[in-house]
């Protein structure tokens, strides 16, 4: 055999077994792994309970790392006990898996709001299209990191009774922020949470009472500092004139509540 030969022979061996290699799968318990990495094991149906007061049950894992238990990794505090769970994260850097702190994964406290909305009234002028609006309650919260935010208010609307012309009129209540941070680019001319509803009446002796809204939103924000304020709004077209009053009832309040977007 010549040395070109040899040398063709030599370049075919290597370009198979390179082949082989990169198409290779390998398996921990299993003789026939379906992906690249193939771990097997048996886990312990239906699992083991979560805690002594709950039916949540969780079934064992069939990988165990050491760098992720309460020995090793400090994100397990005292205070979880020993059924501690705790979500595991891949960093885009490198793929590291990671677990993070409970304080971390938690809702800012500041940031779980209930207020009650105190009694406002706004009153219609004639020749007014575009409505009248009041400020009903004005709130200022922090977000600490980019998280979704729901918005949501319960608040009566009392309208002037002795309104008997039949026409439609206009009542309601949205959120619209005053203060937002720089760089954020979240609007504080937009209104959001639009909850509005129609009157109308031809009886002299009808009273009108406890008309609720139920103003909502939800946005996704960026991290700081927001003021939000929760508007009541009528409109009578251009010649009725009548007012409402809002907040008039009690248990009426503004709640938000944020959940972290990412941790």
């Amino acid at each position: 055999m010549n040395l070109s030969s040899v040398i063709f022979l030599l370049a075919l061996l290597i370009g198979s077994i390179s082949g082989y290699a990169q198409n290779v799968k390998s398996g921990i318990g299993t003789i026939a792994p379906a992906q690249t990495l193939h771990v097997a094991g048996a886990s312990d149906k239906p699992g083991t309970k979560v805690g002594t007061t709950t039916n949540v049950y969780v079934v064992k894992p069939t990988v165990r790392v050491d760098g992720l238990n309460s020995t090793n990794n400090d994100a397990h505090s005292a205070t979880d006990g020993t059924n501690s769970l705790k979500r595991v994260y891949a960093t885009t850097a490198n793929g590291d898996l990671i677990l993070l702190k409970s304080a971390v994964e938690q809702i800012t406290p500041t940031v779980q709001e209930f207020n009650t909305i105190s009694s406002q009234t706004a009153s219609a002028v004639a020749g007014i299209l575009g409505g009248v609006t009041a400020v009903l309650i004005s709130k200022t919260f922090t977000l600490n990191q980019p998280s979704v935010v729901n918005f949501s208010a319960s608040v009566g609307a009392t309208l002037q009774t002795g309104i008997t012309d039949g026409t439609a009129k206009l009542y309601g209540a949205y959120f619209k922020f005053s203060t937002v941070p720089g760089s954020s680019g979240v609007s504080t001319t937009a209104n959001f949470g639009i909850n509005q509803k129609t009157y109308t009446n031809k009886t002299a002796t009808g009273v009108i009472d406890n008309l609720m809204l139920a103003p909502r939103a939800d946005l996704v924000l960026p991290a700081g500092t927001y003021t939000v304020n929760l508007y009541g709004y009528i409109n009578g077209g251009q010649t009725v004139l009548f007012s409402a009053t809002f907040g008039s009832t009690s248990g009426e309040n503004l709640i938000i509540t944020a959940h972290p977007q990412q941790f």
